[in-house]
């Protein structure tokens, strides 16, 4: 029998808008320090490769077409629809049975409904699939509004395999969380099964070109360590907390948590420091160290690991779950910590997003973990629906308390399948079925009004407070920490070289360490920034407030 053949798309985080705006070359019309050289592991797509390998081996031909790695590449294309099918054609060899498209994000359904039309012009006769956390929230969407076969609704690799089965066979489907255009109006309940995690293959690297993901530049990585291999993990899915701002745990897996074995996480860091010399990992669980019995198991196990520079970051440590043992633990073995703080507000925190982290226990965290030398960052998010102007400035407030080397300041955007867009759309802030609003549903701004607070005025108070917590008022600056704070500023200035309050910011340490040659460097560095980027000088003019009594409150004319 002739082979099955499957092609996997993996789609770019950078937006089919945010595309256009770069090949009309509007300045800095998205960030390349991450969305262009940033690579994240597509760990969804190479399970499901890695299971297709193990169950059927030569009898299916899988291939990829990868847009983040060829993201780089877009400069070299008249248009987006171009780039689309230039690396559609670029990338297959022959025409695939199956195109399997990993839609994760709704910032990607502009990109993924204009691929779909190009792609059905490619290969009229294949079959296309679609699964991810977002397909899985607006399957019966999707079905209606593009020429898509099936839609799989969460964890997809033991359906894929019986997909394959009855693919080669009768071609009949019928399988617990797999949708056709049949089933638009039956209610769309049911996830796939969910598979036992320690049953699974490792992820098959090999079907990317890997090496270039372990080099890039990814949110927990600090930027400069070009030689550090870094690369995600998965240790567990699913999470218990019923947080109203998350989507994935309640549609992927309805927040059924299962967990690797120790054993078995362990097995796949060894392979691929042995494959591919990656000696840093990301681990992307929701909830992947739920207490502290769980943490110390796997952090005994990763010391003895045999790997020089071995260093582990996760999404964010929970506030109520973490111990100061845990504390003294991690900070043996990694340089920061990151603790998933989500509100500063106590009462947003209990009677809105439901988190319910005990403000004064991560206080007490954060300063414990300074203590022991972590580098402590910290995410706060701002705009829940009835959150008013009084609780985002008592949020502020409180994170002055912090000790923090730093505040990842994010905006509350409502990811459809999640209870916060649920409550917005109850608002009237926002509709079910608003393509625009996906296209724009980014974590750094909004762009919509709530009774509270308007689209503006958020933007305006988050950017604001990361100026002034993050850069004039950064905690090491207070503290006479120069030298962390250099370190600090200068990661964020190689990734937005034009950052206005990085310079000033820098200066200000230079001037503590009482650096005059490095003073005038970075001021002459400032204002020939300012002279030739329009983002910089408009930087200082809205918020030169932040810089009043200073030397830098007014600039040379230019």
């Amino acid at each position: 029998m002739k082979p099955i053949s499957i092609l996997f798309v993996q789609l770019s985080g950078v937006t089919y808008s945010e595309m256009e705006g770069q090949l009309l070359d509007k300045e800095e019309s998205f960030d390349t320090a991450y969305n262009k050289e940033g690579k994240s592991l597509p760990l969804g797509v190479l399970y499901l490769s890695a299971c297709l390998e193990e169950k059927f081996k030569t009898n299916v031909n899988q291939s990829i077409v990868d847009y983040v790695e060829e993201l780089d590449e877009l400069d070299s294309y008249r248009s987006v629809d171009d780039f689309i099918e230039g690396i559609a054609v670029k990338g297959v060899s022959s025409d695939p049975d199956i195109i399997a498209i990993s839609l994760m994000f709704t910032t990607s359904y502009k990109f993924f409904k204009q691929l779909v039309k190009i792609y059905r012009t490619l290969w009229p006769n294949a079959t296309f699939i679609v699964g991810g956390v977002y397909a899985t929230v607006v399957a019966e969407y999707i079905l209606q509004k593009n020429e898509i076969d099936y839609v799989f609704r969460g964890e997809s690799e033991v359906a894929l395999m019986e997909f394959m089965d009855s693919f080669m066979g009768d071609g009949g489907q019928s399988i617990q969380g797999v949708y056709s255009k049949k089933d638009i109006g039956t209610g769309f309940c049911d996830i796939c099964q969910l598979p036992d995690l320690n049953e699974l293959p490792y992820p098959n690297w090999g079907l990317i070109n890997f090496p270039v993901y372990v080099k890039a530049n990814k949110t927990l990585k600090r930027y400069g360590d070009d030689e550090v291999k870094i690369t995600e993990m998965m240790g567990s899915r699913g999470c218990p907390y019923k947080c109203t701002f998350c989507a994935g745990s309640v549609s992927m897996n309805h927040r059924k948590f299962r967990k690797r074995s120790v054993e078995n996480i362990l097995g796949e860091a060894t392979e691929l420091y042995k494959r591919y010399g990656v000696t840093s990992f990301i681990f992307m669980d929701d909830m992947q160290f739920i207490n502290e019995k769980r943490f110390l198991e796997f952090e005994e196990a990763f010391k003895s690991m045999d790997i020089q520079n071995f260093d582990f970051q996760n999404q964010g440590f929970h506030c109520n779950t973490t111990t100061l043992k845990m504390i003294d633990s991690v900070s043996e073995t990694v340089s920061s910590i990151l603790f998933a703080l989500d509100s500063a507000s106590q009462y947003v925190q209990n009677e809105i997003i439901l988190k319910k982290i005990k403000l004064e226990r991560a206080k007490e965290l954060v300063s414990y973990s300074r203590s022991k030398g972590l580098i402590t960052r910290v995410n706060v998010i701002f705009g829940f629906p009835n959150e008013t102007k009084e609780m985002m400035r008592e949020g502020a407030d409180y994170m002055r308390t912090l000790q923090a080397d730093w505040f990842i300041i994010l905006t509350a955007i409502p990811f459809v399948g999640s209870e916060l867009f649920n409550q917005f759309a109850e608002m009237g802030a926002v509709n079910h079925n608003d393509e625009d609003l996906w296209e724009n549903s980014a974590y750094c701004e909004r762009f919509f009004d709530t009774d509270t607070c308007t689209a503006d005025e958020l933007k305006n108070f988050t950017y604001k407070l990361n100026l002034d917590l993050n850069f004039i008022n950064n905690y090491n600056l207070k503290v006479g920490n120069y030298a962390r704070a250099i370190s600090l500023f200068e990661e964020r200035l190689q990734a937005y070289p034009n950052h206005t309050f990085g310079l000033i910011a820098l200066h200000k340490a230079y001037e503590g360490l009482g650096d005059v040659d490095q003073c005038n460097n970075i001021k002459s560095r400032l204002y020939r920034t300012i002279s030739e980027s329009e983002s910089a000088r408009q930087m200082h003019e809205v918020h030169r407030d932040l810089l009043v009594g200073t030397e830098f409150y007014d600039l040379p004319a230019m």
